[in-house]
């Protein structure tokens, strides 16, 4: 579901969306307030004429694969700020402080979901409240991270990122399939970003954050330790390090998501199968699937189960498909997880990423991003292989049929001897006497019948006549 707010919020400047901004008052006894003794401010992203995105970076040639780093560290250009960067510490989840006589509303219970995505879709800057606890701008905020977020099973995502030197020492041509596509779907680099996280900072993040629309200009706005902070959807993008390219790509949720029905190509053909799940499932999709579930599209639970929007990433993922937006399906995803409470807070890598870079903040990590060793244990086909194998199902197929010129032969051995039904007899064959008494038998019974039926016909027609004459 899109959250578009089109109405305009306060500025100060024109350059407003790229600088950090404060909330007054900011309480004396929070961590936020040491960062008013830095005196510069603005921050703005180096251009793209010298660094590209991974929109061109990721089809480079196969011939540098040897060299690349195990871990990628970096995406995109870097935030420059004019002060240095302020670090936090002890920064934990920990539930608000309120007075105790606040009527809290628990948006985890049944039925809350659409009434957290009407709050949500608000300009949190123009609500705003009472002063609760220094994290928050709103009830709505405080409310929504007590009873949503801390109350989760796993508050965030247990993303992983993906090592690519453990995937190609498989030397199986699938994986290296995999690899192909991801470098041509622009993907190779984010899923093998690593970063470790701070829970409470996306946490806060989540709890906090509304998504704005104006001028075809969308924006995230969100709060990190008590200040107010916003990036652009171009920003957010370049910090991926994606380019204006990837913008211009197919964007996944602007349409319904797949049906489960419509997933048949997915999957092996002559094995059972069970559309909407891994079972049966192409190993090219299957493994896929298993890495975006620690990447581009986190979750937890089922790990059999694809998401509703987890088809189409599977689905454009295909090399015959165009290719799709990446910038724009976390940014959805992120919309959809923020008024989702049952849902864990995801992408934490990407986004601590994105807090520090816009924030200019460093913070102690609780959550260490670890690679993701995937097993190589699904048996099928690779996509190269799957003409082959659908001619030769269709030739088994054919074989079993039988053909016209397959038929005489077929009757002619029902009329012989052996594999006869009750019933049947070689036409050939002379019959026995006793099945010749047998018909002789039938016959003088037809024979007796037939004449009884001609007498009563004639003895009919012959009243008729004598009927006419009177």
């Amino acid at each position: 579901m899109r959250i578009d707010d089109s109405e305009p919020e306060p500025t100060s400047s024109d350059d407003d969306e790229e600088s950090p901004y404060e909330r007054d008052p900011t309480p004396p006894d929070s961590p936020a307030a040491a960062q008013r003794k830095r005196k510069g401010k603005s921050i703005r992203i180096e251009s793209h004429e010298h660094s590209q995105g991974s929109g061109q970076s990721d089809r480079g040639d196969d011939e540098n694969d040897d060299e690349e780093e195990e871990i990628i560290s970096a995406l995109g250009p870097q935030l420059v700020h004019s002060g240095p960067p302020t670090h936090y510490s002890n920064v934990t989840l920990r539930p608000p402080r309120a007075p105790e006589h606040r009527n809290r509303v628990n948006y985890k219970a049944k039925g809350m979901t659409e009434q957290a995505r009407t709050e949500r879709a608000k300009n949190s800057k123009e609500v705003g409240g009472s002063q609760l606890d220094y994290r928050f701008g709103t009830a709505f905020h405080q409310d929504y991270y007590e009873s949503a977020i801390l109350k989760k099973n796993i508050i965030v995502a247990r993303s992983q990122f993906i090592d690519w030197k453990f995937m190609k020492a498989y030397k199986d041509p699938r994986i290296e399939e995999i690899i192909r596509e991801c470098k041509r779907k622009n993907i190779y680099k984010i899923l093998g970003f690593a970063k470790s996280w701070n829970s409470e900072v996306i946490a806060q993040f989540y709890a906090t954050c509304y998504f704005t629309c104006r001028n075809d200009e969308k924006v995230v706005h969100w709060m990190t330790e008590g200040n107010w902070y916003g990036i652009s959807y171009m920003q957010f993008a370049s910090l991926l390090g994606f380019d204006h390219e990837d913008t211009n790509r197919v964007k996944i949720h602007i349409s319904p998501y797949m049906e489960k029905k419509d997933m048949k190509f997915m999957y092996i053909l002559g094995q059972k199968h069970h559309y909407g799940s891994v079972h049966g499932m192409l190993p090219f999709y299957v493994y896929l699937h298993r890495m975006f579930r620690k990447t581009l599209a986190p979750r937890e639970g089922d790990q059999s189960n694809i998401s509703f929007y987890g088809r189409d990433l599977l689905k454009y993922m295909n090399p015959s498909e165009r290719d799709f937006c990446v910038v724009d399906y976390i940014w959805e995803e992120m919309k959809t997880i923020s008024c989702s409470p049952q849902k864990s807070c995801g992408y934490a890598p990407y986004l601590m990423h994105i807090i520090e870079a816009v924030t200019n903040s460093t913070f102690e990590y609780d959550h260490k991003h670890e690679p993701f060793h995937m097993k190589n244990d699904v048996k099928g086909p690779s996509l190269d292989q799957l003409p082959n194998m659908q001619t030769n199902v269709e030739e088994e197929n054919a074989s079993k049929e039988p053909t016209a010129a397959a038929a005489p032969s077929m009757a002619a051995r029902t009329a012989s001897g052996r594999g006869r039904g009750r019933g049947q007899h070689d036409v050939n064959k002379p019959p026995s006497p006793l099945r010749k008494m047998f018909n002789f038998l039938c016959g003088s019974c037809m024979n007796v019948n037939g004449i009884a039926h001609n007498g009563k016909a004639k003895e009919e027609e012959g009243l008729k006549n004598d009927k006419a004459n009177v």
